[in-house]
């Protein structure tokens, strides 16, 4: 395969890596807002049936969440913590191949009787990348990676800590 070929597919992996994150990203960010809405009111209800899943007076309260081939959200099957994982997926273009990227985000803790007793704080939301950024933060990764390697070759004689 030529150097162009292979740098093409290249930005084309990193770009549908991008959009995956961003999307998966935004769609938390989202989804984390209303949930907490939602739940807060319900600390110290039972919103958990016995096998982990949200009682009706619960479901009914819940907005639809996405379920497609590139976004789908669910409750992380834990029965002491309330968390959701969103599940992003996005084609290379010009390949066929998938490029998926995983996010997760938590609302509160759950007790033995499947109760909500505790909201989680506020939390800084997921970000948003451009491909540009992630290529400009590789390159100073590089660059402060073989300066640390110089410096630690430097001290061979006497190891990194004592």
């Amino acid at each position: 395969m030529s150097q162009t070929k292979l740098l093409a597919m290249w930005q084309a992996k990193l770009k549908a890596k991008v959009v995956v994150v961003n999307r998966a990203n935004a769609c938390a960010n989202h989804l984390h807002g209303i949930l907490l809405e939602i739940f807060t009111p319900l600390v110290g209800t039972k919103i958990l049936k016995a096998d982990g899943s949200f009682t009706k007076a619960v479901e009914k309260l819940l907005p639809v969440l996405p379920n497609t081939r590139e976004l789908s959200v669910s409750k992380l099957p834990t029965i002491y913590t309330l968390d959701f994982v969103i599940h992003s997926c996005e084609p290379v273009q010009g390949d066929i191949t998938f490029v998926r990227h995983e996010t997760s985000f938590y609302i509160g803790n759950i007790d033995k009787g499947r109760t909500l007793v505790k909201i989680s704080s506020p939390v800084t939301p997921h970000p948003a990348y451009t491909v540009a950024e992630i290529i400009e933060r590789r390159d100073a990764y590089k660059r402060l990676q073989e300066a640390a390697d110089h410096i630690k070759s430097t001290l061979s004689p006497f190891g990194v800590s004592d």
